[in-house]
């Protein structure tokens, strides 16, 4: 017994749809295998999330809780620095607003989030008050690495030293990428950054009107591709 198919208009729409999909996730899978070829990865200890200043169970935001209607805030604290990240990467971008630093700051307790990613950048100024922020370490697969990620704001008189930044793509000391309007000046490297492609000794990535001035970096920076 022969049976036939009748594929409504909507249906043969679904049917199309689902077997273009599955060519798009195998035209993925190829380039992504081809760029791993092409970019072997960069050799990272595994994340453990208990060691990460996402869940430290310290105090990182009462700083800003207590205060949110302030222009300027202080931050005196490896945690509370840890606390702008959770609060950056949540969608808090502190517009107009200043974070100052008072004391040198040791990040070595935890691994790093860097402040900033693409949905939810930072666009107010960070002032490092020519204090120094050590031991930032990132151990990541990912993009967009540093003290910031993905930064449009402000940075400046921050130095970072006896750090460890790695990542993929847009890996720096001081930034991974900055963009729009961002500045990064008086500041300075001297950590180690390490990525694949797009990696700086202050900013992986340059885009639109972004800016580096009078800033320096004297730390290792190695790369696959676009290294400087």
């Amino acid at each position: 017994m022969k049976f036939k198919t009748y594929l409504s208009v909507n249906s043969k729409r679904m049917a199309i749809l689902a077997l273009t999909s599955v060519l798009a996730l195998e035209s993925i899978s190829s380039s992504a295998s081809a760029m791993q070829n092409q970019y072997p990865a960069v050799e990272q200890e595994a994340i453990n999330m208990e060691n990460t200043w996402l869940v430290c169970n310290c105090d990182t935001n009462s700083w800003y809780d207590n205060n949110k209607d302030d222009t300027e805030f202080i931050i005196s604290k490896p945690e509370q620095l840890a606390g702008l990240a959770l609060l950056v990467n949540g969608g808090i971008n502190f517009k107009d607003k200043i974070i100052k630093l008072n004391k040198n700051l040791n990040m070595s307790e935890h691994i790093w989030t860097p402040i900033g990613t693409y949905g939810a950048q930072f666009v107010g100024t960070f002032d490092g008050n020519n204090k120094t922020i050590s031991n930032l370490t990132t151990k990541q697969t990912m993009p967009n690495q540093g003290l910031f990620g993905y930064n449009s704001g402000i940075i400046r008189n921050i130095g970072i030293i006896d750090s460890d930044i790695k990542g993929t793509f847009n890996v720096g000391g001081i930034a991974g990428k900055i963009d729009g309007n961002a500045k990064i000046e008086n500041s300075y490297n001297k950590g180690n950054v390490e990525g694949l492609r797009c990696v700086g000794g202050i900013a992986g990535m340059i885009d639109d009107n972004a800016k580096i001035e009078n800033s320096y970096n004297k730390g290792n920076v190695t790369g696959k591709g676009f290294v400087g």
